[in-house]
């Protein structure tokens, strides 16, 4: 299968919704993506998550499996962008940390 074709299935599998935002929101938006180097999308889902974790309306992944530590919705979210980082630029933050 082509990739413009698979990226059609799934594109089709997901729900869509247009939302509007007040005036200025977007662009507050599109500024944490850019400094952050993640899409404007990634800032919207990974926000939302977020505020439904710490509202109890989603589970978290140690709420699915008890035997792992219970981590905060910062902490989670911290653990995702770490994960979404090189090998290169994980072993760079360990270092830094480990000073």
């Amino acid at each position: 299968m082509s990739s413009k074709k698979s990226t059609a299935v799934l594109t089709r599998k997901a729900r869509s919704f247009i939302l509007r935002f007040p005036p200025g929101m977007r662009d507050q938006i599109a500024e944490s993506a850019c400094k952050h180097r993640r899409t404007m999308y990634a800032v919207i889902i990974t926000r939302i998550h977020s505020s439904l974790i710490q509202d109890g309306t989603m589970l978290t992944p140690s709420d699915e499996r008890p035997d792992t530590l219970e981590l905060s919705a910062r902490e989670l979210r911290i653990l995702h962008d770490f994960r979404r980082l090189t090998t290169e630029q994980q072993d760079a933050l360990i270092s830094l940390l480990d000073r």
